[in-house]
């Protein structure tokens, strides 16, 4: 029989079964915090390998879903209080860039467009008097202050109309008391919160809204310690339930903010323009981002334990027999090695596998 002959802490070793004396009696001083020999029958339970060197190809896996991009959603609101006396559309229709959505009866849109009338007639009347007192000034029969207040009186009533076309164009195109609500870009109607009869207010819910379906990317949520390995230009595969095959795509940018919860972050996919599907938005998706590991080395997800809950360590050899407990800091398991930060060096020979047989009293990383 054989069996693992363990030296650590200050404590000297014990005869196992299998073992001389000689053997098993160890070195003469005692063997310091962190140090494991092992007996010479056991070292074939070990698999010994010199950890990587280089960055190392990788790739980073999460969940994602797909969503309109920036500036691919509309919510239409009334530009004016009034009540809906028309509704041109309905959800699912697709609509351009200009198409009326719903007509508005709003007596103050009447006010605002005769308000602009009458500061039009205001105008030209004050113009006609600025006329005439620059005419009689020029046959010297004017007086200079007059003039000088006529010119005033322009300014103001200028300014008036300025001010009351402003109200009007916000408005859009129509008479009296119609106002034509109308799309702001193309899409198709996600929703309708409105009714015939209803009051519609500026800063009330949104009359309308809108989605431009083929201005859509895939939303990735990528773990905190994944991030690094994360870059915009990044290829990407996006598998979709309702595409049989993946299709490519490209990371466009990755967010600044981590959510607190689940300490992710939101990183931006475009699909390839010749990827042939216009996915909708809110479907689930997978996404397989391609990175660049950073420099360091990588060494299998066995070769590392987890100490108390939360250190990671691995075993390095020291000697044929005896391996130094080390701690370590690693990111993200990615196909089944682990990229090491800190604590392991390029050719430091680590034990991976048979890792736990030194320390019982670890867990193995996954």
């Amino acid at each position: 029989m054989t069996g693992l002959l363990l030296l650590a802490g200050g404590c000297r070793s014990t005869a196992v079964a299998g073992t001389s004396s000689a053997e098993a009696a160890g070195p003469s001083q005692p063997i310091e915090e962190g140090v494991v020999r092992i007996a010479p029958e056991s070292r074939s339970s070990l698999d010994i390998q010199p950890a990587g060197a280089g960055a190392a190809v990788a790739v980073v896996r999460a969940p994602g879903r797909v969503a309109f991009r920036d500036g691919a959603v509309a919510q239409v609101a009334a530009p004016i209080v009034g009540r809906v006396a028309e509704i041109h559309v309905k959800v699912g229709d697709p609509v351009k860039a200009g198409d009326p959505l719903v007509t508005l009866h709003s007596p103050a849109a009447a006010a605002a467009r005769a308000d602009l009338e009458s500061a039009l007639v205001s105008l030209k009347a004050a113009r006609a008097v600025l006329e005439r007192q620059t005419a009689m000034l020029q046959k010297g029969v004017g007086i200079e202050s007059e003039k000088f207040q006529a010119e005033i009186d322009v300014a103001k009533v200028e300014s008036d109309v300025a001010r009351a076309q402003r109200a009007v164009a916000y408005l859009g195109q129509g008479a009296g008391s119609t106002v034509v609500v109308r799309a702001p870009i193309a899409g198709t109607v996600l929703q309708r919160r409105t009714t015939l009869g209803a009051v519609a207010d500026p800063n009330g819910e949104a009359l309308i809204e809108l989605g431009d379906s083929q201005a859509t990317w895939i939303v990735a949520d990528v773990f905190e310690r994944d991030l690094p390995l994360v870059a915009p230009g990044a290829g990407a595969s996006v598998a979709l339930a309702s595409v049989p095959q993946p299709v490519r795509g490209r990371v466009v940018s990755v967010g600044a903010t981590l959510t607190s919860g689940m300490r992710t972050a939101p990183v931006y996919v475009a699909l390839d323009d010749d990827a042939g599907v216009a996915p909708r938005a809110g479907m689930y998706a997978r996404v397989t981002i391609d990175a660049q590991a950073l420099d360091g080395v990588t060494l299998p997800v066995n070769a590392v334990l987890i100490k108390d809950g939360k250190t990671s360590v691995v075993y390095v050899q020291r000697d044929e027999l005896t391996f130094l407990r080390r701690e370590v800091s690693v990111g993200q398991p990615i196909d089944g090695r682990v990229h090491v930060l800190s604590g392991v060096a390029p050719g430091d020979r680590v034990v991976v596998r048979g890792a736990l047989l030194l320390d019982g009293a670890a867990d193995q990383l996954l």
